[in-house]
């Protein structure tokens, strides 16, 4: 968070919470904490639950199990804001459905239930262009630091939500898999979900061993990647590695291997041109492993065939469980 909060911020408390619809069951014990003036963002691919957590804070649809509180005050079974607003048959529509004077009482219920103390914001940005999307989510974190209200976010976009969010609850299938800063997600994943939702992530399965007084990660086809602490617990894991945290070089090519990590034999299997960068896809034994390379004109890149080295640097090798 940016500066002093509003003294009259609250934070909204969610414990155990859970919602079915017939036999399926779309949040499961949900229980998290938004601190006052916080920016916090849900965080999931379609179907993960996340705008339905956000309508039950609301008040919109059937009360949940469980126990929402705004301010400490229990909002969890206060009558739905549609029926304050007389849109209760209009309940299942998508707000593309409505009417311009049914979106602004859809709005204006939404704002009766918080008591302009929160501010909820379902996917907004979705159907914006690229460059404005962009120009908006800035407006919309601005105008969130000047008023300091607590503010909740809904997206299925990591870069929105890595831009915006003072801390981000990541979610899948109606669980929450983490919470924590947007570095924090990107940097030290739970798990293999969110290590593949926020962002590119090579994930490789294997076994850490002790090998000459280090541990190493060595994967089922004999691939070996040194790791930086001595100290990790031999046995299954998930090595996981961003495609920037390799070095990449033609074949036999001397490197400096951070962390000295051994390099590894591949051959580029195909290449992307993202302007900054160049991503490859390079096959390692059975795998294929991701790495960017900075774009520079002039400078000399590999071709889909050719023969290279790879280094991971072992000190942003990180171990999941199994």
């Amino acid at each position: 968070m940016s500066g002093d909060i509003r003294p009259d911020a609250v934070g909204v408390t969610l414990e155990d919470v859970s919602l079915a619809f017939g036999s399926t069951e779309v949040l499961k014990g949900v229980s998290l904490k938004i601190k006052p003036g916080e920016f916090f963002t849900f965080l999931g691919p379609s179907g993960s639950g996340k705008s339905t957590l956000l309508r039950a804070i609301a008040g919109f649809g059937p009360p949940p199990a469980g126990r929402i509180a705004i301010g400490g005050d229990d909002v969890t079974r206060l009558p739905p804001a549609l029926d304050l607003v007389g849109l209760k048959e209009l309940a299942g529509r998508r707000p593309s459905q409505l009417s311009g004077g049914q979106q602004q009482r859809v709005a204006l219920a939404r704002t009766i239930v918080v008591e302009p103390r929160v501010l909820l914001l379902d996917e907004p940005l979705s159907n914006l262009d690229a460059n404005l999307r962009i120009q908006m989510r800035r407006d919309i974190l601005a105008l969130q630091r000047k008023l300091k209200l607590t503010t909740i976010f809904v997206t299925h976009d990591q870069e929105e939500a890595n831009t915006t969010s003072d801390r981000i609850a990541v979610l899948d299938q109606g669980v929450i898999q983490q919470v924590g800063s947007p570095m924090t997600l990107y940097d030290n994943p739970a798990n293999r979900f969110v290590a593949a939702f926020l962002g590119t992530a090579n994930l490789l399965d294997g076994r850490v061993e002790s090998a000459g007084g280090r541990a190493v990660f060595r994967t089922d086809d004999g691939t070996v990647i040194a790791l930086a602490a001595a100290d990790h617990a031999e046995g299954p894991a998930t090595a996981m590695f961003r495609p920037q945290h390799l070095s990449i070089r033609g074949a036999g090519e001397v490197l400096g291997a951070p962390g000295d990590n051994a390099a590894l034999a591949g051959r580029v299997e195909s290449r992307e041109f993202l302007g900054h960068l160049i991503r490859y896809a390079v096959a390692v034994g059975g795998h294929v492993i991701l790495v960017d390379d900075t774009h520079q004109a002039g400078r000399p890149s590999f071709a889909v065939g050719d023969r290279v080295s790879l280094v991971v640097d072992a000190a942003q090798v990180r171990l999941l469980a199994t």
